[in-house]
């Protein structure tokens, strides 16, 4: 975590179908008015942005502040580019989860809230009894998610493979959740999982119920 961020009063970005996490990192194309201006500001200050997700009864576009979960990701802009007609490319890099304590009111067009930040492993971290827990988990989700990448796309394996152990297990984990082909509301639970061994293994066994998916000869069965 970036112990340097201030979540007294954090921009935010909320989406619909968009879950960020700690480590990993989001291209961002930006071309709305009101997120061109919260650009802008996060660029002249401290450059960070917590991307929310909506909400699945939130009207986003038509409600002037759509309710938003409340846990989410502080994110911080490392590299950016401003286009000639106003539009930005940014880069995003996951920092730390957090929870809103309140929303404030601003005059910007864009939204701030106050925010405390969510640790995902206990104390500073450094705990060698759930580091051991959660490199043991690692194998397993290694192991599944290059199960997954023989079926679906066999010529990636060796590519996929070396990414994976280019990445420690936090990294992994975080990524791997991003990546996942699944709702964001599922998205949305395991960054909610109340710490990252928890998430872990919830992130093992929804790739092995995919694995187990794929060798159905008629796919997934629905019980009625």
């Amino acid at each position: 975590m970036d112990s340097d961020l201030d979540l007294s009063e954090l921009r935010i970005f909320p989406l619909p179908n968009l879950v960020l996490f700690p480590s990993v990192r989001l291209p961002l194309h930006i071309f709305e008015p009101r997120y061109r201006e919260l650009t802008r500001d996060a660029l002249a200050g401290d450059r960070v942005i917590a991307m929310v997700l909506l909400q699945d009864n939130a009207a986003s576009g038509v409600q002037a502040h759509p309710a938003v979960y409340e846990v989410g990701c502080a994110g911080r802009v490392v590299g950016h580019e401003a286009l000639s007609d106003g539009r930005y490319q940014l880069l995003l890099e996951g920092q730390s989860r957090i929870r809103i304590t309140q929303e404030l009111r601003t005059r910007e067009p864009f939204r701030r809230v106050r925010a405390e930040a969510w640790p995902e492993l206990p104390g500073d971290g450094r705990d060698p009894e759930l580091l051991r827990e959660l490199d043991q988990i690692r194998q397993g989700i290694e192991k599944t998610v290059l199960g997954l990448t023989r079926r679906d796309a066999p010529a990636t394996e060796r590519q996929v493979q070396e990414r994976l152990r280019q990445l420690d297990s936090i990294e992994l984990v975080n990524l791997v959740c991003f990546g996942l082909d699944c709702s964001p509301v599922e998205k949305q639970a395991l960054l909610e999982a109340p710490e990252l061994v928890r998430r872990a293994r919830m992130l093992e066994h929804l790739l092995q119920f995919r694995l187990a998916e794929t060798r159905l000869p008629e796919g997934p069965r629905t019980l009625q």
